[in-house]
């Protein structure tokens, strides 16, 4: 839960990480060549808003999954122990 906080504050104070993303996503899609310009900067500008919020989720499973596998690891520990 504070490493999920953190990532959500670290990202809300550094809007920066957000705008350097949503320039990669453009230079992606311009690259691609399949979408008109104004689909591009409809694309690019909602991935810019919830971008924030792609991260804590990312973040919490990231942790989910590490959690799941620690916990498999020490109970196959446990289990041989006895």
């Amino acid at each position: 839960l504070i490493m999920v906080a953190f990532t959500a504050i670290f990202y809300i104070l550094n809007p920066q990480i957000a705008d350097e993303s949503s320039k990669y996503d453009r230079e992606y899609l311009i690259k691609e060549g399949n979408k008109t310009p104004l689909e591009i900067e409809e694309l690019v500008a909602r991935a810019k808003k919830q971008y924030t919020t792609i991260r804590v989720s990312l973040t919490i499973f990231g942790y989910l999954i590490l959690g799941a596998i620690i916990t498999a690891a020490g109970s196959a520990l446990l289990m041989r122990r006895k």
